[in-house]
């Protein structure tokens, strides 16, 4: 009957919002998280959190998990203070994880509608660059792509590479 719920034990494979039966899928939740923390594992291994946390992912839809491998840093994006003090309560018993979260960012997007350059200056390993981006409007939902527009005698693939791949998280994390 609508609205009642029930427990089917040793499902396997199966996500939250999953149509079982003659039940189509629930549809994607409305609301999407507004705030983002970074976590600090405390004496956890970070990659013990990574785990536990993407388990969590998967049964809460509204919890989004970010991890940056060149930072080793883990960034929870949530819908408010309470849920990060219910995932804090559910990474302490059921994973055996005390972990703590730093202060809390509002997060926003915004798009483009026109293209647009972008300059920032980049400094790896002593070294000083002037990067140019060119932003273009992509449809809807489509995401980011970056590609680098340079000749190798300009500057050396290796180069481009190191800027591309320490650029990109900065510019994924707006917060």
């Amino acid at each position: 009957m609508a609205g009642q719920i029930c427990v089917i034990p040793g499902l396997e494979a199966t996500y939250p919002g999953q149509g079982l039966g003659a039940l189509a899928d629930a549809k994607a939740p409305f609301m999407q998280p507004v705030l983002n923390y970074a976590l600090d594992p405390k004496d956890n291994d970070i990659h013990a959190c990574l785990a536990a946390l993407r388990q969590l992912e998967d049964e809460d839809p509204q919890l989004h998990v970010m991890w940056s491998s060149q930072l080793q840093e883990l960034r929870v994006q949530i819908m408010g203070p309470i849920q990060l003090e219910v995932l804090q309560q559910l990474l302490l018993t059921r994973f055996d994880l005390d972990v703590a979260f730093g202060e809390g960012s509002i997060l926003y997007k915004e798009t483009i509608t026109a293209p647009i350059e972008g300059v920032g200056h980049f400094e790896p390993l002593r070294h000083y660059a002037e990067v140019h981006l060119l932003l273009q409007p992509a449809a809807v939902g489509s995401g980011l792509t970056f590609d680098a527009d340079v000749p190798v005698d300009v500057l050396g693939k290796n180069w481009q590479h190191q800027v591309l791949s320490s650029w990109v998280p900065k510019s994924i994390w707006v917060c």
